[in-house]
């Protein structure tokens, strides 16, 4: 199982497919619609070694959210990148994907970062920023992390973190 998340975040791979898909998604997605591509959430947990993996994540996470800012403004459309937090993985709970957010992908540096990525100045980019990357809430894989989708909804939204994606299944 552990395979299909490869390649993961931490190869620079998964920023072409997602490049390339993001392409795909603009030109299939009816006038005035908005898309999303669920993801996975950074990589599998046991593949993780390296202390600097979490960085490179986000890293190619703002790239590809960058590559995505400037596809949507082509395209007339957003299209966001949603990660889907999934036990097993980096991100597997609510809780861990706010964290992540708050210190990778939305602190100070991440936001500067997206701002030179994007040309953009630092307030717009924020603002962008939040446009494009957010979440994929999978109410199955909540369950079985025994969340509560009210109470996880309510932590995104005091976060400012988007869900881009909302699954539905039992």
């Amino acid at each position: 199982k552990e395979r299909v998340y490869e390649p993961d975040w931490r190869d620079r791979a998964r920023v072409e497919y997602t490049r390339r898909l993001g392409a795909a998604l603009a030109l299939l997605l009816p006038e005035d619609v908005p898309g999303s591509i669920s993801t996975v959430p950074g990589a599998w947990r046991a593949a993780l070694s390296d202390p600097a993996d979490r960085a490179t994540i986000a890293d190619h996470l703002l790239t590809s959210a960058a590559e995505l800012s400037s596809l949507s403004d082509q395209a007339g459309r957003t299209i966001a990148l949603a990660l889907e937090p999934e036990p097993g993985c980096m991100l597997e709970t609510i809780e861990q994907s706010v964290r992540f957010f708050d210190e990778h992908l939305l602190s100070a540096r991440a936001i500067g970062r997206f701002a030179e990525l994007t040309g953009l100045r630092r307030t717009a980019a924020e603002s962008r920023l939040r446009e494009q990357l957010g979440l994929c809430l999978d109410t199955c894989h909540a369950a079985v992390e025994f969340e509560d989708v009210a109470t996880a909804r309510s932590a995104l939204e005091q976060a400012g973190i988007g869900v881009k994606k909302l699954q539905l299944s039992c």
